[in-house]
């Protein structure tokens, strides 16, 4: 278990190194024809398990976004975070409002 006060900057270790495997290294992978976007899988599977209140997704999409938009010559700055932090918050929406999975239910002590 990391401890709560390491879990931001590790995350955005982390997302500045996806950013660059995927602005260098994957940028001329294709999978039948669509461009590998790791940011974009990480986001997604951060905010499906993890704690359906907690902030960790969303922190995901902001920072995983912004690094996007720092390397990325292609769009306006900004566009990825606000992107992937509408993303996030929807996805959010719905598995609380929606969805129980098992895996983001928070467990009750009484």
């Amino acid at each position: 278990m990391i401890p709560k006060f390491l879990r931001l900057p590790l995350l955005l270790v982390f997302f500045w190194f996806l950013a660059m495997l995927e602005t260098s290294f994957f940028s001329f992978l294709n999978v039948f024809g669509w461009q590998v976007r790791l940011v974009w899988i990480a986001v997604f599977f951060i905010n499906l398990f993890e704690d359906r209140y907690g902030t960790l997704g969303f922190w995901s999409a902001v920072f995983g976004g912004f690094f996007l938009d720092f390397l990325s010559p292609l769009y306006f700055f900004g566009f990825n975070t606000a992107v992937l932090a509408a993303a996030s918050l929807a996805f959010k929406f719905v598995l609380l409002r929606y969805v129980g999975l098992p895996v983001s239910q928070r467990s009750k002590k009484s």
